[in-house]
This record gives structure tokens, sequence and C-alpha cells, in this order.
């Protein structure tokens, strides 16, 4: 009599089924003789009132003879396979096991430094024909820049990563019978200080302030971890550390070269933005006085600076047909009319300029504190200054040139020495001094930095 081989009359309980789980194989009819095989490999012998289960599965197998079922413990992935439940002379049926492993995340490094790392994702699945999708957040990481994909998509290289690279990175695995996600992971990326600035306050045209105003200045940077932040006016470190920088009452002494100084101590870089302003003490001992002549009747008088109209405040003072400015300062500068008005008429003054003049305020020099000999070097000064300053160069006492911009010749050892800047205003009767130390070395020298 032959038997007639099927699949409908077993099934599993899981399939497929995680390594190191427990599975059950169930019939839907009772076998009273026969046998259960693994890939044609005895697994248990079924004759009437007993079993028989050979010793290499009598640890990990148990056979329920009113059932039929066999059950195996702690499965491996060498048992994924044909599985068949022989009834003699009755039927064959048979089913195909698919033991899968579990999957692997990994990920090194985790913490790392823009610009400067590598990150390296590994994803492992021990189950059949795995494909492997790597997910930023909720869209999918494709090969391209610095991203790189390998190893059958297994692994995920990104070089020169950035802050933009965090994640959270997932990797999912499937092979068409079942889906599963890796856990997220995050990366700790550091990185900055970049996108510096220095924000005054208050806001002034050229960064020109009169003396007793009271400036805070204000230094940002994105970086991660927060950057450390320090002051230097002049090239000289202040003994204060913050964003914030507050200047109360201010003179003319206060001006100068304003500098932030971030660093961040996991990436290890520095960056600087600077700022120059000026203290204006001059203008401010002064007060100017404007009048307004009108002949004939007058209802009212209105003056205009730049064709905006003027209103009283604590620097200028309205009075009938005068206009005082107390004190003058820079922002006074400007186009000045008057405007007479009564009941038939209204005429307006021809423009008056009036021009403020200061300075000059405090000189800075730009320019190398060494140089090496034979080199030509610029050495540049500036005082904020109405009119514009006339400057002299000195070197130990000797003029060296009448230029704001002074060029060196080629220079020598003997060139050592200090620069002298000297910025006057032939208006004001004021002068401001500046001094630099350049040392000059030979080509093979080493070479010395020094400033005043």
């Amino acid at each position: 009599v032959c038997s007639q081989t099927t699949s409908s009359l077993i099934y599993a309980s899981e399939n497929p089924i995680p390594v190191g789980s427990n599975v059950t194989f169930f019939s839907s009819k009772s076998v009273t003789q026969g046998a259960w095989l693994f890939n044609n490999s005895l697994i248990v012998i079924i004759i009437p009132g007993n079993s028989i289960i050979p010793s290499i599965w009598s640890s990990r197998v148990t056979f329920d003879s009113n059932t039929s079922s066999l059950s195996i413990r702690s499965l491996t992935l060498s048992d994924s396979g044909l599985y068949t439940l022989e009834a003699i002379n009755l039927f064959s049926a048979q089913l195909t096991l698919s033991v899968q492993g579990k999957d692997h995340f990994v990920i090194f490094p985790t913490n790392l430094v823009e610009f400067n790392d590598t990150a390296v994702f590994t994803c492992l699945s021990n189950g059949s024909v795995p494909s492997y999708v790597w997910l930023n957040g909720s869209s999918q990481v494709t090969a391209g820049g610095n991203v790189y994909l390998s190893n059958g998509n297994t692994t995920l290289t990104i070089v020169n990563v950035t802050r933009y690279d965090e994640g959270p990175f997932t990797c999912n695995v499937s092979n068409g019978v079942s889906y599963e996600v890796s856990p997220s992971v995050l990366l700790n990326i550091s990185y900055g200080p970049s996108n510096t600035m220095i924000d005054i306050k208050p806001t002034s045209l050229n960064h020109a302030y009169r003396t007793g105003s009271n400036i805070t200045l204000n230094c940002s940077a994105e970086s991660s971890p927060p950057a450390t932040i320090m002051w230097m006016i002049n090239n000289v470190y202040l003994n204060q550390s913050g964003p914030q920088l507050q200047l109360l009452d201010v003179a003319p002494n206060n001006s100068g070269n304003y500098t932030c100084l971030f660093y961040n101590s996991v990436t290890l870089r520095f960056i600087m933005w600077r700022v120059v302003f000026f203290i204006v003490g001059t203008a401010n001992t002064y007060s100017f006085t404007l009048n307004c002549n009108v002949s004939g009747t007058v209802d009212s008088i209105q003056w205009w600076r730049n064709g905006l109209l003027m209103s009283s405040n604590s620097t200028t003072i309205l009075s009938k047909n005068t206009l005082i400015l107390n004190p003058v300062q820079l922002s006074d500068s400007g186009n000045y009319t008057c405007q007479a008005i009564n009941a038939v008429s209204m005429v307006t003054s021809s423009p008056y300029t009036v021009q403020v003049n200061y300075g000059p305020e405090m000189a800075t020099i730009m320019g190398p504190n060494a140089a090496t000999t034979g080199d030509n070097i610029n050495l540049t000064c500036y005082a904020s200054s109405y009119p514009s300053s006339i400057y002299t160069w000195y070197f130990n006492g000797s003029v060296v040139a009448n230029t704001p911009l002074y060029v060196t010749p080629p220079l020598t050892t003997n060139m050592t020495g200090i620069y002298t800047c000297v910025a006057y205003n032939n208006i004001t009767g004021l002068n401001s001094t500046a001094n630099q130390m350049l040392t000059v070395v030979g080509k093979t020298g080493m070479v010395i930095l020094m400033s005043l």
C-alpha cells in the first residue's frame, strides 16, 4: 500500500524561529507506527505502545505518544532543515524549519570629533539570506560623499563625521519571512567652536562711543561641548572669562582691539573674533548753537537734520528759534535746516553743514612682530579721526615714513627694534601714538615674538 506525502498534516509552533528557542511539531493525525525524521535521519521510532529516541537526540527531544507531537529544545542553526512524520502505509508529512540567528549591531567608536574621526557601524544577522537597510532617523542612508556601505551593506562607514551625523541610526534586517530593527544609536560628536560673533550693545556707527557710555559685549559660538571664552584687549589677556564683558562709564583709554578667544577642550580647537571700537572724549567737552533768524510773524519753528525732523532729547535742546547740541556727539554731523511756519506760509532755510571734528583716537598697528632677514614687511597704522590723521613713522627716533602704510626696506638684523606710529589731527591739535616691537632674525634663526 502506498502512503501519501503531504505537508498540511504537520505544523510547527513557530517558523522561522530564533536560535536557542524551543519548537514543537504538531500532527493533525495520531501515528501508532512510524517515525519522525530530520533530513532523512531518525529522531523518533514510533511503535505501538512505545517510542525509541536515538541517544544523539535524547537530551533535547520529547515525543508525546498521545498526540504524536515532537518537541526539540535549545535549537541551533544546524537544526534548520526538512522534518518528516512517517505513518507506515498511511501518509508521509513534511515541513521545512528555519532557525535564524540573533542580529548583532555594533558601532565603534561613539565619541567622535567633527572632521577628524570615522564612525563604523556593523550589523550582522545569522538568518538566511538577509538584506540590510540603514536609517538615519527616518531617512534611508545611501552611499555617497563621506558615506560608504560595504560587505553587502552590513557595514556603514562615515568618514570625517560632522555635527549633522549624530543620528539616531538603526539597522533594518529582513529575509522575506521576518523583519527586525536594531536598537537606535546616537553619536556623540564634539564640534566647534565655529560661527563666532561679538554683539555690542548699544549699537553705534563705526563703533564710536562717547565718554561715560556703558557698553556690553556678548560673544557667541557654536560648540559642543560649550567653548571656554576668554577676553583680550590690545592682545593682553583680561582677568575675565565667560561670554559677556561689561564696560561701565568708559573713557578714551577704553578704546582698542577687543578679542574673544574661544577654546573647545575636546576638539582642541580655538578661534578668535575681534572688534575695534573708539571712545570719543574730545567732542563731549563742547556745545554748539544754531539760530534760525526769521522776519515776520512766526507761529512755530521746526529743525531738520539730514531730512529728518528733530525733537528735544538729553543732548539736543530746541528752544524757540535756537538749537543747542550739548554735548556735541559724532552723530551730530550732518546738514541742518530750520523751517518757519505761520498760518499762511512755510519757509525753509538753506542747509547748514555741521562737521564734528574729533580724534585721533587710540592708534593701532597691524603687522608682524617678527621677520627674517631680507624680508619686506608692511606695518599699517590707523587712528579714527576727522579730519583724517596725518601719520608719521619713527624707528629708533628717526622718521622713516609719512604715510599710514610703512613698507620696510629689505630687513637686516640691526633693524630689530621699536617702530612708532604717531597719528596727528591738525584741527583738534591732538595726537595718538602706538608702538610695535619687531624682531629680525637670520634665515636659520629662531623667531621670537614680543609685543608692547
